[in-house]
């Protein structure tokens, strides 16, 4: 009998033992939940203590937000601190629901902003207005080998007019202490032809076709000022204007080739501007398009989706003004930033970011085997070939970035520490400021000098503009924007009087053609 209450009893303190310590791990456990829950909270907070680097951000002309962060910043801050706030909720909401029930929530509510977030993407995709169009252009020539040539062609919307007014002022509401005025606001118009480039006319055929990027389209000028309409004016003949934003060597020759040799043109020029000719673009192999990996395409696609715009433009708007007029620690750097030209009271003023400068810092052998010049050379080498199957004369004309026109111009007026300190924004491990100085100095024209030997020794026609944009600059001419890396309507001006007296000299006139 004792035997027997004594076992119950040792049942029952072994089953009121588990019981407790079974309790009790539950409180330690929802202790541990409620910390671990308020730990997340506490994250959510400090990760705003974490500013971008303004004067970074100001050098790069780029949007701060709040006076602190860059957009990309403040975007991943806005979207994680929710983020951690419902991983915090679902931590805490385990404590009474089960792990089951607490899944299916979180689920269900991503999904939810997953579908919601698509029907916008959809939506804005299906009545945006695309800038440019985009087509593969399939055609049999002699080039190469007989070969069906495959190109990608890009063009603005045929038929299509715009009208624009440019403010040469910074795009970002923070900006450099006290900024200057740029050049006055700018009324413009741009006329888009049946073919999808900007023209006024619209012939079968043209004396002259000019192929290049925006320098050569004419941005930020109206559709009577861009140099390929002064040139034809000058010289008394037709020219057709194949230029259109975002174009790079491997487009110029899709253009010239799809578009370019059905206009029977005498004289072909093509505007190489260094600022962005020289990227380099890899293509895949047996094909003249350039080739990009998914992932680059995923990430384009979301970085341009009408969502991400929209969050974007939304930023910008309302919380780019805020705390934009406060104090940039470390400002001194920016302080001979933009550039005078000439120094004194009737300045101009030219403004760029540090990759513009620090695509000048090339010594001649680094340059001459960096694959953007490699593959530069060996389009122009094809669109040579083109010219010569086809009796076309060819030019090449060199637009020298802004940098590589102004910097010259103002040496005795930058201080060696505050440019050693700019061009560090964009590349570590720089020399020490005098040297750094001396060397960018003389590395200015290396590309240029790269780009005048490889066309002398393949028979190419050559013309160089810099020179006449530095005496026009250094003469108090604005010939670039000050905000803006693209030329006035007096720079294009200059560049058209630069080719009528080279084509004048060589005998082009009335009789060249």
């Amino acid at each position: 009998m004792c035997l027997c209450v004594s076992s119950e009893r040792s049942e029952w303190v072994a089953k009121c033992v588990i019981v407790i310590a079974s309790e009790m791990e539950k409180v330690k456990g929802k202790r541990i939940k409620i910390c671990l829950g308020l730990g997340i909270i506490l994250l959510s907070f400090c990760i705003w203590f974490f500013p971008s680097n303004v004067v970074e951000l100001i050098a790069r002309h780029r949007h701060v937000l709040l006076g602190r962060y860059s957009v990309e910043r403040f975007s991943l801050f806005f979207f994680l601190t929710p983020l951690l706030w419902l991983a915090a909720y679902s931590i805490w909401a385990s404590i009474k629901l089960s792990g089951k029930q607490v899944a299916f929530r979180v689920i269900a509510l991503v999904f939810s902003v997953i579908l919601a977030t698509l029907a916008i993407h959809i939506l804005g995709q299906l009545t945006r207005k695309p800038r440019y169009i985009e087509k593969e252009v399939k055609f049999r020539r002699d080039w190469p080998g007989g070969d069906q040539v495959h190109d990608v062609i890009r063009h603005r919307p045929p038929n299509s007019f715009y009208r624009v007014r440019f403010t040469d002022a910074p795009k970002a509401a923070r900006s450099y202490p006290n900024p200057p005025q740029g050049y006055p606001t700018v009324d413009l118009t741009l006329t888009v032809d049946a073919r999808g480039y900007r023209n006024l006319t619209s012939f079968e055929q043209y004396d002259i076709v000019t192929v290049g990027d925006s320098f050569t389209e004419g941005s930020r000028v109206s559709d009577d000022e861009p140099w390929p309409v002064l040139l034809g004016k000058k010289l008394n003949r037709n020219v057709y204007n194949l230029g259109i934003s975002g174009g790079e060597p491997n487009y110029y020759l899709n253009a010239f080739r799809a578009v370019g040799l059905d206009l029977r043109p005498k004289v072909a020029i093509f505007m190489i501007y260094e600022g962005n000719d020289f990227k380099g673009i890899r293509l895949e192999k047996g094909s003249t398009n350039p080739g990009q990996p998914l992932g680059k395409r995923i990430e384009k696609a979301i970085k341009y989706s009408p969502v991400v715009m929209g969050f974007k433009t939304a930023f910008i708007k309302y919380l780019g003004p805020i705390n934009a007029d406060g104090p940039v620690p470390g400002a001194g750097i920016l302080s001979w930033m933009p550039v005078e030209v000439p120094p004194g009271p009737g300045a101009k003023y030219y403004a760029f970011r540090p990759k513009r400068l620090m695509r000048l810092y090339w010594t001649e052998c680094d340059f001459r085997q960096s694959f953007g010049w490699t593959s530069t050379a060996k389009v122009l080498k094809m669109i040579k070939d083109v010219c010569d199957r086809e009796g076309i004369r060819m030019v090449i004309v060199y637009a020298p970035s802004k940098p590589h026109v102004v910097m010259p111009l103002a040496k005795e007026n930058i201080s060696q520490k505050h440019l050693y300190a700019f061009a560090s924004l964009k590349k570590r491990g720089l020399p020490a400021p005098k040297e750094f100085k001396n060397k960018l100095y003389n590395r200015l024209g290396t590309q240029e000098k790269v780009l005048r030997e490889f066309c002398q020794n393949q028979n190419i026609e050559f013309v160089s503009t810099t020179a006449a944009l530095q005496n026009m600059a250094e003469g108090g001419h604005q010939v670039y924007y000050t905000y803006d890396q693209h030329w006035t309507r007096l720079g294009h001006m200059v560049v058209a009087e630069e080719l009528f007296r080279y084509f004048t000299a060589s005998g082009v006139g009335k009789n060249c053609m």
